[in-house]
Protein backbone atom coordinates (compact mmCIF):
# COMPACT_ATOMS: atom_id res chain seq x y z
CA UNK A 1 0.00 0.00 0.00
CA UNK A 2 1.00 3.39 -0.71
CA UNK A 3 1.74 5.95 1.69
CA UNK A 4 3.73 8.84 3.05
CA UNK A 5 6.42 6.64 4.14
CA UNK A 6 7.24 5.08 1.17
CA UNK A 7 6.87 7.80 -0.89
CA UNK A 8 9.70 9.62 0.89
CA UNK A 9 11.64 6.23 0.81
CA UNK A 10 11.56 6.71 -2.73
CA UNK A 11 12.71 10.09 -2.54
CA UNK A 12 15.28 9.56 -0.41
CA UNK A 13 16.38 6.89 -2.96
CA UNK A 14 16.50 9.32 -5.59
CA UNK A 15 18.47 11.23 -3.52
CA UNK A 16 20.96 9.08 -3.45
CA UNK A 17 21.03 8.34 -7.08
CA UNK A 18 21.18 12.06 -7.55
CA UNK A 19 17.95 11.50 -9.17
CA UNK A 20 16.25 15.72 -7.89
CA UNK A 21 13.91 15.92 -10.64
CA UNK A 22 12.48 12.15 -10.21
CA UNK A 23 12.69 13.19 -6.54
CA UNK A 24 10.21 16.31 -7.33
CA UNK A 25 8.28 14.43 -9.44
CA UNK A 26 7.26 11.84 -6.86
CA UNK A 27 7.15 14.86 -3.93
CA UNK A 28 4.26 16.27 -6.11
CA UNK A 29 2.73 12.99 -7.19
CA UNK A 30 1.83 12.68 -3.20
CA UNK A 31 -0.68 15.26 -3.50
CA UNK A 32 -1.87 13.69 -6.53
CA UNK A 33 -2.82 10.17 -4.79
CA UNK A 34 -4.42 12.47 -1.90
CA UNK A 35 -1.50 12.11 0.47
CA UNK A 36 -0.07 15.00 1.83
CA UNK A 37 4.16 15.44 2.15
CA UNK A 38 5.57 15.35 5.69
CA UNK A 39 8.78 17.13 6.84
CA UNK A 40 10.52 13.95 6.20
CA UNK A 41 9.27 13.57 2.39
CA UNK A 42 10.41 17.54 1.68
CA UNK A 43 13.90 17.19 3.93
CA UNK A 44 14.51 13.61 1.05
CA UNK A 45 13.45 16.26 -1.69
CA UNK A 46 15.92 18.91 -0.73
CA UNK A 47 18.38 16.30 -0.22
CA UNK A 48 18.41 15.21 -3.98
CA UNK A 49 18.52 18.93 -5.16
CA UNK A 50 21.99 19.32 -2.57
CA UNK A 51 23.20 16.25 -4.48
CA UNK A 52 23.67 17.91 -7.79
CA UNK A 53 23.59 21.50 -6.34
CA UNK A 54 20.53 22.56 -7.13
CA UNK A 55 20.34 25.24 -4.98
CA UNK A 56 17.22 27.49 -6.02
CA UNK A 57 15.11 24.24 -5.73
CA UNK A 58 16.34 22.96 -2.99
CA UNK A 59 15.40 26.75 -1.25
CA UNK A 60 12.27 26.89 -2.91
CA UNK A 61 11.27 23.95 -1.54
CA UNK A 62 12.27 25.02 2.06
CA UNK A 63 9.94 28.02 1.62
CA UNK A 64 7.15 25.35 -0.12
CA UNK A 65 7.48 23.63 3.86
CA UNK A 66 6.47 26.84 5.42
CA UNK A 67 4.06 27.69 3.14
CA UNK A 68 2.10 24.47 4.14
CA UNK A 69 2.61 25.12 8.07
CA UNK A 70 5.08 22.18 7.87
CA UNK A 71 8.46 23.29 10.15
CA UNK A 72 11.65 22.62 8.42
CA UNK A 73 14.28 20.82 10.84
CA UNK A 74 18.06 21.23 10.68
CA UNK A 75 18.25 18.57 7.89
CA UNK A 76 15.99 20.48 5.83
CA UNK A 77 17.84 23.80 6.20
CA UNK A 78 21.71 22.11 6.14
CA UNK A 79 20.56 20.16 2.55
CA UNK A 80 20.17 24.00 1.50
CA UNK A 81 22.82 25.23 2.97
CA UNK A 82 25.12 22.40 1.77
CA UNK A 83 23.48 23.05 -2.09
CA UNK A 84 24.53 26.86 -1.88
CA UNK A 85 27.83 26.01 -0.93
CA UNK A 86 28.07 23.45 -4.05
CA UNK A 87 27.92 26.63 -6.07
CA UNK A 88 29.60 29.09 -3.94
CA UNK A 89 26.27 30.87 -3.34
CA UNK A 90 27.53 31.74 0.01
CA UNK A 91 24.89 35.25 0.27
CA UNK A 92 22.15 32.40 0.26
CA UNK A 93 24.06 29.93 2.14
CA UNK A 94 24.16 32.98 5.59
CA UNK A 95 20.57 33.76 4.58
CA UNK A 96 19.88 30.07 5.31
CA UNK A 97 21.72 30.09 8.18
CA UNK A 98 20.05 33.39 9.74
CA UNK A 99 16.82 31.33 8.71
CA UNK A 100 17.88 28.80 10.87
CA UNK A 101 18.69 30.54 13.94
CA UNK A 102 15.00 32.62 13.26
CA UNK A 103 13.17 29.32 13.09
CA UNK A 104 14.58 28.48 16.90
CA UNK A 105 17.00 25.90 15.77
CA UNK A 106 20.55 25.47 16.51
CA UNK A 107 23.08 25.27 13.83
CA UNK A 108 25.48 22.72 14.07
CA UNK A 109 28.88 21.68 12.83
CA UNK A 110 27.28 20.61 9.29
CA UNK A 111 25.50 24.12 8.91
CA UNK A 112 28.39 26.64 9.76
CA UNK A 113 30.99 24.33 8.28
CA UNK A 114 28.51 24.33 4.64
CA UNK A 115 28.03 27.74 4.96
CA UNK A 116 32.08 28.44 5.50
CA UNK A 117 32.70 26.15 2.30
CA UNK A 118 30.12 28.31 0.17
CA UNK A 119 32.14 31.22 1.77
CA UNK A 120 35.43 29.77 0.52
CA UNK A 121 33.99 28.73 -3.07
CA UNK A 122 33.28 32.68 -3.55
CA UNK A 123 36.51 33.53 -2.20
CA UNK A 124 34.24 35.39 0.10
CA UNK A 125 35.24 35.68 4.04
CA UNK A 126 32.16 37.37 6.04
Amino acid sequence: ELSVVTYSAAISACASGKQWEQALCLLRKLTHVGLWPNVISFSAAISACEKVGEWKQAALLLGEMCRVKLEPNIISYNSAISACEKNGRWEQASLLLTGLRQAQLEPDVISYNSAISACEEAGQWV
